[in-house]
């Protein structure tokens, strides 16, 4: 084709630079959105982990809760007013176990006796820090008391 000056450029030189272009924008979008579904499953998976992992921790402070207000031996010696404390150290995280005795009164005014504050503090180190849970609740160990244990006091 010629044009108004005498030379002669096909036009269709001129499309396909254009569609060259196009081409490589459209390659470098869909990389950008690659790239940005990737970061985006990777972080719901960290996430993923991360509540896993606060939810095993949970659960075993929960258990270990349970076990020490469920505990036949402390409920036998219900005259040890002082509190106690016991470390358990498994799989990277140290438990401390306490009980204390608390003193509250009744509608009355009258003192409740043999109620304990029972917490379970987890310690662990996560990304260079000291991470910690607390799972806590009161206890009144003659309630648990085997039957077989059962005495005046």
């Amino acid at each position: 084709m010629m044009n108004t000056r005498g030379a002669s450029h096909p036009r269709h030189d001129l499309r396909a630079g254009f569609t060259l272009l196009e081409a490589m924008l459209a390659v470098f979008i869909f990389g950008m959105a690659a790239v940005a579904l990737m970061e985006a499953i990777n972080s719901s998976g960290r996430i993923s982990l991360d509540a896993r992992a606060r939810g095993n921790i949970q659960m075993r402070l929960d258990n270990m809760l349970l076990e020490a207000t469920r505990d036949p031996m402390w409920s036998v010696d219900t005259r040890a007013q002082a509190g106690t404390e016991r470390t358990v150290r498994e799989h990277g995280f140290t438990y401390i176990i306490k009980r204390e005795p608390i003193e509250l009164k009744n509608q009355d005014g009258q003192l409740l006796q043999g109620l304990y504050l029972v917490q379970v503090k987890a310690l662990w180190m996560e990304g260079g820090r000291e991470q910690s849970a607390i799972a806590e609740t009161w206890a009144y160990p003659l309630m648990f008391r085997p039957p077989n244990l059962m005495q005046a006091p």
